[in-house]
């Protein structure tokens, strides 16, 4: 039985707490009757606690495939990027040291993808969840939302080569995703969107995204920049291309 693998790139700063339940949540052990199978990558951004510790740890145990670690804090762009200069696999997922994917998700959206070469990347559901006050314990926020969001995804690995969407802007140390999203909807790229929960996105104090106005101001400039690009010297901008996939 032919398997295919799927690279799981995860970013890690300062994550010692959290990083073993992510890296557990994607753990897919090589097996003759499992058609897939993870690496997992992981590249520690100048941590100042023990998430190095924890990586050595881990792939001791055979959990961790690859990591790298930088000397000095270059944002999670840099990681990823650094990330898939290692990836092998057929697709790849991108999964924060804070979060987890859903059981079955990862295995759902490559059995997806495997099956239909027309579907660029598929997205699915987003649980986020917050620290219940008073507890350590994370607790879900709201309804699932089916936003576009790294986490709940899994994308061929050749989206990320110069021909298609390119890497990730090290430039922005924030919403450094949405902006390579933008792209991939600027090259109409064909997302199929999943209904199924993929991820539990969790929010806490120590988010990079805890600080809402920075990271409005991010996003927003992200929007922006996708705004100039669409101009193509022109006053009016040319509208995103239509979602070509469709929700189950």
């Amino acid at each position: 039985m032919r398997q295919v693998r799927i690279s799981v790139v995860i970013p890690v700063f300062n994550a010692a707490g959290s990083l073993r339940e992510a890296v557990e949540s994607v753990a897919l052990r090589p097996s003759t009757h499992m058609p897939y199978q993870t690496e997992i990558i992981t590249i520690d951004d100048a941590s100042s606690d023990t998430s190095w510790q924890v990586i050595e740890e881990l792939e001791r145990e055979g959990l961790i495939q690859y990591k790298a670690k930088f000397l000095e804090n270059r944002g999670p762009a840099a990681a990823r990027n650094e990330a898939l200069t290692y990836a092998a696999g057929e697709f790849v997922a991108f999964l924060d040291a804070d979060d987890v994917r859903v059981g079955g998700s990862l295995i759902r959206q490559a059995e997806c993808l495997a099956a239909r070469p027309e579907i660029d990347a598929i997205i699915g559901r987003a649980q986020i969840q917050r620290v219940q006050p008073g507890t350590s314990m994370f607790v879900d926020y709201g309804p699932p939302a089916l936003i576009l969001f790294l986490g709940s995804g899994l994308f061929r690995r050749e989206l990320f080569s110069a021909q298609r969407c390119g890497i990730f802007d090290e430039k922005l140390k924030l919403a450094e995703d949405a902006d390579w999203l933008l792209r991939a909807r600027e090259k109409a790229v064909n997302f199929y969107l999943d209904d199924e929960v993929a991820c539990r996105y969790r929010r806490h104090g120590a988010s990079l995204t805890a600080n809402k106005s920075m990271n409005e101001r991010f996003f927003l400039n992200a929007l922006r920049q996708s705004l100039l690009r669409r101009r193509a010297g022109g006053f009016s901008a040319a509208p995103l291309p239509p979602w070509n996939g469709l929700a189950k």
